[in-house]
C-alpha cells in the first residue's frame, strides 16, 4: 500500500465566486503524481459547485496556464463527492467551489500519492 506523500484538510464557505479552497504544490508527490478528494457540503439545504484544475510541468507556451481536469460540477445538499479526477502528474493542483442555491459550508479531504 502506498503511504500519501501531503494531506491536508480545508473547510469554509461558498462564496458567489470561485474560490481556491485547496491548492496543492505537487511536485514532489513522487511518479503517481495522484490526487484523491473528498470533497463535503456540509449544508442541509443548498448545493454548490466545485472544479479542478491542474497546472501543468511543461515549459513551452501553456506553462503557468490551467488545464481543466474536473469541469465545474454540482455538489447536492449534505452530500459528499469523492474525487480520483487527478490521475497525473502535475506541478499544482487547485481545487475551486463555488455557491450554487446558496452559501454552503464545505470541508475538503484531500492526500497525494
Amino acid at each position: 500500500m502506498l503511504m500519501p506523500f501531503k494531506s491536508g484538510t480545508n473547510s469554509g464557505t461558498t462564496t458567489a465566486t470561485n474560490v481556491n479552497a485547496v491548492v496543492v504544490n505537487t511536485q514532489g508527490c513522487g511518479p503517481q503524481g495522484k490526487l484523491v478528494a473528498l470533497i463535503q457540503n456540509q449544508n442541509g439545504s443548498n448545493t454548490m459547485f466545485y472544479t479542478i484544475l491542474g497546472y501543468p510541468f511543461d515549459s513551452g507556451a501553456s506553462a503557468g496556464q490551467a488545464v481543466t481536469i474536473k469541469a465545474q460540477t454540482s455538489i447536492a445538499a449534505s452530500a459528499t463527492v469523492t474525487s480520483t479526477d487527478v490521475d497525473k502528474n502535475y506541478a499544482a493542483v487547485v481545487i475551486q467551489v463555488q455557491n450554487n442555491s446558496g452559501a454552503c459550508a464545505y470541508q475538503i479531504d484531500w492526500e497525494t500519492y
